[in-house]
């Protein structure tokens, strides 16, 4: 037994550590002494005797079981101002929960009733002991133990009621209801009035006029058959302690009760339907708090998806989730979330601001304007950063370009680097002048990154064919302009008379959604360019050796996903869908590969947000059956259950490879196996074959008069002038084989460059692609309007802290450092302008 708990006295001990707490007002009966009263209740207090303490509902569940044990070894009394010497006023016989309170039963002597009645102690306080031993061998723990409870008059805690005496009444039983309604009871004692009365109650709870008929009928099958006065109080007394604690959690929840209307409540009858009613009360108390740990999961969970708001801001707006109720809906716990994020970006731009050089509680007066859009010293930096680049073999050998001016949206896409990274900027700056000391050998430079993305984004032609932008307030999602134009239908060809009604314009400005994802990508970078702690250890080859690399690689993955949505959008334009084609045939053990029966397939397209999660349906899916089994696309994740899944191959020529989950190619055997897809029709299709007698170069022109046809459609019966021409180096080459581009068979619009390559063909400018896994490949030319699909950064591409690089294989670190970068932006063309583009597959009907 712990020596510091033992302390023997010849009278009742106070025993060491227990804690006095305030209750609330109680009040006596004066003809039968008793009364419920309510000892204490949970919550979080502070008292300069016992510092910091809490109390729980499981510390009063374990008073109320401990008193019913008897675990304290004698009656618990009330005493005057917690001196048990001077006499008991009063003794608790009965001990129970009340929602968050713990109450109990009193019988009060003549002595009680005096100290409340005449000499002013209107106050109660109880105490209780964190953890009692038994002093007896072998000293047991029973955890919290009510020892006793006292009539106080200064209590440590203000403005609660007072104890006051009620008046007498005939009433013997068990008195379980408040003061004031039992007063009433004593007056008026049929079955009306106390269902009158119950009704009063429940109303003061607020609760809706059909809960408050329900908890009535519930008390009219209750009191069926009972005629004894005293019995009906009592149930009344329970129903109503149950129907209010209730009423706080679950107002419209009413427990369903059977009653035998021939023989009424028996005794035993009373005590199961109140064991009911106290379970049902306990399991609507746990739904509650499991539907309020899930409001304010979700509460977090939209808090900490915000993109651009720092640890410590999130933390701040995550205290909020003190405010969440189980009563609330998913509407109002997102509503919520919606508005502390929008204060945490308020304190997040305050923090930049100050960052700035604006100081002050209020920030900087009227409207910040940037003139340049750049910080000046993160322009020196990148200069003289350039300038010690151009003198590297990387600059030599043409693998940077590290050109002098660039686009205005790089230039935009660099001011929002700039202003993320502006107090870095300016360190580095200082750094590189010798203003400063040094920069962690564990650091990436800003400067490096900054200049990473100024060489990837200009060196990315295929962005003068789309929309480019940038949209720093974008969150989850931005809005994407654009003009529908419908043929004009008016009357007259828009001649009016007088009093005529005027025809509305076929052009209408729309706006579309478009859901901002986040692209990321893993680097591995060597030591050498880690060493970065004095100006004279910079080592500029290898900066000038990962820029390249780095920026090829952002450029790479940036073209590819902009190309593919430019086709795929094409494609999806009255595409057909073809249902459960047969491909049984083709699957006989020894084929990876299957072909549709027609072709371009257009590929599947989904959209997520930001967490994953899917927005509307699959456009376009491919739906692969073998039997009854369903194959699921290979999503390359390593994370799929072993088993078979599809890779759409190439679309263009409809080629659908089987691999395992690990991406290995499978050759599998069905006799029962169908596709369906959509096919696109939104095409011209040229066949390379070469027909009989006829040249190469002769049967090229073909080529280009479908090209020619192709555009003729869209400016006939599409009223849109395609402005560019997008493929691979290949088809380039093809093109510029055919007659049309001898010098004495050429026609005007079509024509070579100075290096030989195709240039435009029917006046419209040839772009190639410079990227892998492009979906054009080698058999698709396709046409548009530039600036129809829309590439929005919403935070410009930047790159984590380093960390030490380890083998993949053995876990080791092999001396390299590992980051990751990250862009975030939304690549989305609206669909109604998906005729804008066209195109024309290359093939060679032998050959497929």
């Amino acid at each position: 037994m712990p020596q510091h708990n033992r302390k023997i006295q010849l009278e009742a001990p106070t025993h060491t550590k227990t804690v006095r707490f305030l209750a609330s007002a109680v009040s006596v009966d004066a003809e039968q002494k008793t009364s419920v009263v309510t000892i204490t209740r949970t919550g979080k207090f502070f008292d300069p005797r016992y510092g910091h303490f809490e109390i729980s509902t499981t510390m009063l569940q374990s008073m109320v079981n401990n008193f019913n044990k008897g675990v304290f070894g004698q009656d618990i009394f009330i005493d005057k101002a917690h001196n048990p010497s001077d006499g008991a006023a009063g003794t608790i016989t009965r001990l129970f929960l009340d929602g968050n309170k713990l109450r109990g039963e009193v019988a009060w002597t003549p002595f009680g009733q005096e100290l409340i009645e005449k000499k002013g102690y209107r106050y109660l306080s109880a105490e209780f002991i964190e953890n009692f031993v038994s002093n007896e061998e072998p000293h047991t723990e029973f955890g919290p133990t009510l020892l006793a409870a006292g009539l106080v008059v200064r209590p440590c805690i203000k403005n609660l009621d007072r104890v006051e005496l009620s008046e007498g009444e005939d009433f013997d039983g068990m008195q379980l209801i408040s003061q004031q309604l039992a007063v009433q009871f004593s007056k008026e004692s049929n079955v009306e009035k106390l269902l009158k009365l119950f009704k009063e109650a429940l109303a003061n709870k607020k609760l809706s006029e059909s809960a408050i008929s329900k908890w009535v009928d519930t008390a009219k099958k209750v009191l069926e058959g009972i005629s004894d006065e005293t019995q009906q109080k009592t149930l009344m007394a329970n129903l109503q302690e149950t129907a209010l604690s209730l009423a706080e959690t679950s107002p419209e929840t009413v427990p369903n009760v059977t009653v035998n209307t021939s023989t009424g409540l028996t005794e035993e009858a009373v005590k199961s339907l109140f064991e009911k009613l106290e379970a049902d009360k306990a399991k609507l108390l746990s739904d509650a708090q499991t539907k309020r740990d899930a409001n304010v999961k979700l509460f977090t969970e939209q808090v900490n998806g915000t993109e651009g708001l720092s640890d410590g801001v999130k933390a701040k707006l995550l205290r909020s989730a003190d405010l969440i109720t189980a009563e609330m809906t998913e509407g109002q716990v997102k509503a919520l979330a919606t508005q502390q994020i929008v204060l945490g970006e308020e304190l997040e731009a305050q923090t930049k601001l100050a960052g700035m050089g604006f100081q002050g509680g209020n920030g900087p007066m009227g409207s910040v304007v940037l003139a340049s859009g750049h910080n000046a010293n993160a322009m020196k930096l990148a200069e003289d950063v350039r300038k010690q680049l151009k003198q590297t073999s990387s600059f030599s050998n043409g693998s940077i370009r590290l050109s002098e001016t660039v686009d205005p949206f790089v230039d935009k896409v660099l001011t929002l680097f700039d202003g993320q990274y502006n107090q870095q900027l300016n360190r580095e700056y200082k750094v590189l002048n010798g203003e400063e000391g040094s920069i962690s050998d564990a650091a990436l430079p800003y400067a490096f990154r900054r200049e990473v993305i100024r060489e990837a984004l200009h060196d990315m032609n295929i962005l003068q064919l789309v929309a480019a932008e940038t949209d720093p307030g974008a969150q989850s999602t931005t809005q994407i302009p654009y003009e529908e134009r419908k043929p004009f239908k008016g009357r007259n060809d828009g001649l009016v008379f007088e009093r005529g009604g005027i025809p509305k314009a076929g052009v209408q400005t729309r706006f579309d959604m478009a859901y901002v994802n986040a692209m990321k990508i893993a680097f591995n970078v060597s030591n050498e360019l880690m060493h970065f702690t004095r100006v004279s250890g910079i080592n500029w080859d290898a900066w000038g050796r990962h820029v390249a690399s780095c920026s090829r690689i952002l450029r790479e993955i940036v073209v590819r996903r902009l190309a593919n949505e430019m086709l795929r959008i094409s494609d999806s334009l009255a595409a057909v869908p073809v249902n459960a084609e047969n491909i049984a045939s083709q699957l006989d053990g020894s084929n990876t590969v299957v072909k549709t029966s027609t072709f371009p397939v257009v590929r599947p397209h989904q959209v997520f947000d930001l967490q994953g999660n899917t927005v509307g349906n699959t456009s376009n899916p491919i739906t692969i059956m073998f039997g009854s089994t369903e194959i699921l696309p290979f999503d390359g994740t390593g994370n799929q259950a072993s088993g078979t899944y599809y890779v759409l191959a190439n679309c263009n020529l409809g080629y659908i490879q089987f691999v395992d989950e690990t991406g290995e190619v499978v050759t599998p055997n069905e006799t029962n196996a169908t596709i369906s897809y959509s096919r696109a029709t939104n095409v011209a299709m040229f066949d390379i074959d070469l027909p009989a007698d006829t040249k190469l170069e002769q049967h090229l022109n073909g080529l280009l008069r479908k090209i020619g046809n192709r555009k003729a459609v869209m400016k006939d019966d599409r009223f849109q002038a395609p402005n560019f021409l997008l493929m691979s180096n290949t088809l380039n080459d093809m093109c510029t084989n055919a007659d049309q581009f001898i010098v004495s068979l050429k026609r005007d619009g079509s024509d070579t460059n100075g290096m030989g390559d195709l240039a435009a063909i029917k006046a419209m400018p040839a772009w190639s692609t410079n990227a892998p896994g492009i979906d054009l490949g080698d058999e698709r030319i396709l046409m548009g309007q530039r600036g129809t699909t829309h590439y929005r950064v919403a935070k410009a591409f930047s790159m984590s802290e380093m960390q030490e690089g380890r083998d993949p294989e053995t876990g080791e670190m092999n001396g390299t450092k590992e980051a990751y970068g990250e862009e975030y932006n939304a690549i989305h063309t609206p669909k109604p302008l998906a005729d804008r583009y066209t195109s024309v597959v290359v093939y060679s009907g032998t050959g497929r």
